[in-house]
């Protein structure tokens, strides 16, 4: 059993601090765990720039993390040092990085047509260290590198760099990725995707020779529509691995090719059907990085999902498998799953509660901030989770509220004169204990465009708070006016002309594993002296 208590200050300001207890007891507690841990954390947060602290105490021993986030035009560091005593606990665990004293470091630059990341971690270990090396530090690097050449071609590497001498079986190992990625075109709202892509590992260790190794791959691969919401994939890979030991040159690979098939039945129903089978040659081997088994396999799935809060579910697979390494057996093998999933609101619940207050008012100078002297707006639909709230004759709410995190928005059809916003018109309150959250909305009588850029989780085609907002995705009205999505996914055009429009979408500003769920270029009226709201949702490839 664990429980615990949190004592925060100045939760509402830019400086916050806190002193946090915990307690665990009960008979199948792990002994070497401590009975209470306590830590005090600081937050302080300026323009561009966040430190975060936390001091951890388990009652014998210490722990310290210091974080740092410095933020730019399309420029993000991040710095985080870290000292964890190897004896230290948390409540209910070693932490994962017990024994490291080091510090982690993390770039990340933005631009239109490419994008860098890159992060260092050096440290040095006290759990089992090297007794040949003491004081050794370690180092973790990897990077990053996508260029998007035009709407349909995309190239991405990434490099990864590892070697441990502070440990005690201590490895090297180096890891180069490259992959292009182009669609074609075949017919209205059909589109050909390929790939072909290359890579190298090198690897030591100095304990285990055996895994030793040289590696080259190739690979490609294509997705195929066939009809409307059937397609057909395929996927191949060759390798070839030099083992340093046996000198043996390895020759494993693998093709997997199938068809998928995914349709919603109004608004309630889900269905998916897929039929694949993988094929391993040459598996024998430590180091061929293949299970040594072929596969045929079918799957079909159903889900009805009438509102947010209920689901009904069945699905089941299928497998014959068959040996294609000497050490494999054949089987089959095939699982079914049903169920229901279902919340409701009790008279008690574990959530915090909270209060969530702000004003919808007239945004004169467009600054965002709610200024002395600015109206507020009555009547505007404040929406807060499944619930819906009026503001006053002032433009105020006030709300109280019991969940962990929340969404709050601004219904646009409550607006009397349809103006637009200054504001996100939507975001996610995490709720703490008796915590007064303020989100204010700014409205102007210009028009213009909206939307969110999000990972539609449960392809209800809106944003919803359980749902990934996407940012620095690059979004075009006319060809010419550029705008970029924010922290929260959203994007403005603000004083948009009457009339129609076309709305373009960047695809290679958007992360590699996901595809919009709208078309690339999209056409839209705006009327005089509204908001026009088109959402981009992306889904996984």
């Amino acid at each position: 059993y664990i429980e615990g208590a949190r004592l925060q200050l100045f939760p509402e300001e830019n400086h916050k601090y806190a002193f946090n207890f915990a307690r665990g007891f009960g008979e199948e507690r792990s002994a070497f765990l401590k009975d209470h841990v306590y830590s005090i954390q600081t937050e302080n947060r300026w323009e561009k720039w966040l430190l975060e602290s936390e001091l951890a105490y388990d009652e014998d021993e210490l722990a310290t993390v210091i974080d740092s986030s410095h933020r730019f035009e399309n420029l993000l560091f991040n710095m985080s040092f870290r000292d964890i005593n190897k004896d230290f606990t948390t409540i209910a665990n070693r932490p994962s990085n017990r024994g490291e004293i080091g510090g982690l470091f993390e770039l990340n630059f933005n631009q239109p047509t490419y994008n860098f990341s890159s992060t260092l971690d050096v440290y040095h270990n006290r759990v089992l260290p090297n007794p040949d090396r003491e004081g050794a530090y370690n180092y973790d690097f990897n990077t990053a590198f996508d260029v998007t050449v035009n709407d349909r071609t995309r190239w991405g590497s990434n490099v990864y760099y590892v070697y441990t001498p502070g440990d005690l079986s201590s490895r090297r190992s180096f890891r180069v990725l490259t992959n292009l990625t182009r669609s074609f075109k075949l017919a209205e709202q059909k589109e050909l995707s390929t790939f072909i892509g290359g890579a190298f590992q090198r690897n030591r260790v100095a304990l285990a020779p055996t895994s030793d190794f040289e590696r080259y791959s190739l690979s490609t691969g294509f997705s195929l529509p066939i009809l409307t919401n059937l397609r057909y994939f395929t996927n191949y890979e060759y390798s070839w691995v030099q083992e340093t030991e046996s000198g043996d040159l390895l020759q494993p690979n693998v093709l997997n090719t199938g068809i998928s098939y995914n349709k919603r039945i109004g608004e309630d129903i889900h269905t998916n059907v897929s039929f694949s089978y993988r094929n391993e040659e040459k598996t024998e081997g430590l180091n061929s990085f293949l299970a040594g088994e072929d596969s045929l396999e079918a799957s079909v799935g159903v889900t009805y999902q009438p509102t947010e809060d209920f689901e009904v579910y069945l699905d089941g697979r299928f497998r014959n498998i068959w040996s294609e390494g000497i050490d494999n057996v054949a089987f089959n093998e095939y699982d079914i799953r049903s169920g229901a999933r279902t919340s409701w609101e009790l008279p008690f619940s574990w959530n915090p509660q909270g209060v969530i207050k702000g004003v919808v008012f007239k945004d004169k100078n467009d600054n965002k901030i709610f200024d002395e002297g600015e109206e507020g707006v009555p009547g505007a639909k404040i929406e807060v989770g499944n619930r819906e709230y009026l503001t006053d004759d002032a433009g105020l709410y006030y709300v109280k509220v019991r969940a962990k995190r929340i969404n709050v928005s601004v219904d646009l059809s409550s607006l009397k004169q349809k103006q637009i916003l200054t504001t996100p018109a939507a975001t996610v309150v995490n709720i703490e204990p008796r915590q007064m959250n303020i989100v204010n909305f700014g409205i102007s009588t210009e028009s213009g465009i909206y939307g969110v850029v999000f990972y539609d989780k449960n392809e209800n085609g809106k944003p919803d708070a359980d749902d990934e907002f996407i940012r620095q995705v690059e979004i075009v009205l006319d060809g010419k006016d550029a705008a970029m999505s924010g922290f929260e996914g959203d994007y403005f055009f603000k004083k948009v002309e009457p009339g129609k429009h076309t709305i373009s979408i960047k695809i290679r500003t958007i992360p590699l594993e996901f595809l919009p769920a709208v078309k690339l270029k999209n056409e839209v009226e705006v009327a005089e002296g509204t908001t026009y709201v088109f959402h981009i949702p992306l889904r996984k490839r």
